[in-house]
């Protein structure tokens, strides 16, 4: 008997997008789903559409909330639904019809709490493929949390097919621009085995309108990555001692990056703040004296 897979798929104003993000959900290659679509207060016709495929597939259940954002749709979405597993799809994108199927396959086949596969990355001209470079990568917590800070993908939540238990007492962080971050290195801590595999199945769709392109969300973007990483390195640190330094240092880098992309002055102030209350933590650190010379010079410009 198949495990059952939950795809929660939380809805806003995607009424040109999310027909064709259903009909690939409706037609995976795995049958034994449960589809969970939470619109999220819509002012266009989405809700419409979603109401109008639950008639059409029995697997699909419809939800309407206040507008609260993305997070708090997917927790309603964790807090319904009823599966062994659980994978995220975004409702402006789209997926490969054996998505499920495939994401199943390896988690069952190497015995472990997340698989992860590789994806498409579409522009309105253009198709980039995301390529893990090997076939096959198996990873214990510990190490898929160094890859963490090399590779951007380990915190999106959309490629990833997740066992249930992993999520008994996680829900999103509401409330943020951001929610993939605050949520997804939770669940690699309390995972024992990850693996990525690189078969493209995803499809990312880049949209000038979306909340991270939005340049009017910019500087929120910015504040929501500051709470972010603080967060992040204090609560991996404190578990995790011996990966502290590492991500220390990926902090400040971090902290600087953001510096330099703030454009209002609130926002900078607080970035500097940061960094000047972290100036003996960088000097009594693990970073090279050259790096740090650079750093603290960084710090005062």
């Amino acid at each position: 008997m198949e495990k059952k897979v939950s795809i929660i798929v939380p809805v806003y104003n995607v009424s040109k997008y999310i027909s064709k993000c259903l009909e690939s959900l409706i037609n995976q290659t795995y049958l034994n789903l449960e589809i969970i679509l939470i619109d999220d207060n819509s002012t266009d016709n989405s809700l419409e559409i979603c109401k109008e495929y639950e008639k059409l597939d029995s697997r699909i259940t419809v939800f309407h909330k206040i507008n609260g954002g993305a997070a708090s749709a997917r927790n309603v979405g964790l807090d319904n639904c009823h599966g062994d597993y659980i994978a995220f799809v975004d409702s402006d994108d789209y997926v490969e019809n054996n998505y499920i199927e495939q994401l199943v396959s390896i988690l069952e086949q190497y015995n472990v709490d997340i698989s992860v596969c590789s994806f498409f990355y579409e522009y309105p001209n253009n198709i980039k493929i995301n390529n893990y470079h090997i076939d096959v990568i198996e990873y214990d917590n510990v190490d898929f949390l160094k890859r963490f800070l090399e590779d951007w993908t380990c915190g999106l939540i959309w490629n990833k097919l997740f066992k249930s238990e992993l999520l008994k007492d996680i829900r999103f962080k509401e409330g943020h621009k951001i929610d993939d971050e605050f949520f997804t290195y939770k669940l690699i801590m309390k995972s024992n085995k990850i693996v990525l595999f690189n078969l493209p199945l995803y499809h990312y769709i880049w949209r000038e309108t979306s909340v991270m392109n939005n340049a009017d969300n910019q500087e929120l973007l910015i504040m929501d990555r500051l709470s972010y990483l603080k967060e992040r390195y204090f609560i991996i640190s404190k578990k995790y001692p011996q990966l502290k330094h590492l991500y220390f240092e990926n902090y400040v880098d971090n902290l600087l990056r953001l510096k330099a992309e703030a454009t209002q002055i609130e926002t900078l102030q607080c970035i500097k703040k940061v960094l000047k209350q972290n100036v003996l933590n960088i000097l009594t650190s693990k970073i090279s004296i050259l790096k740090k010379i650079i750093i603290l010079k960084k710090i005062t410009e």
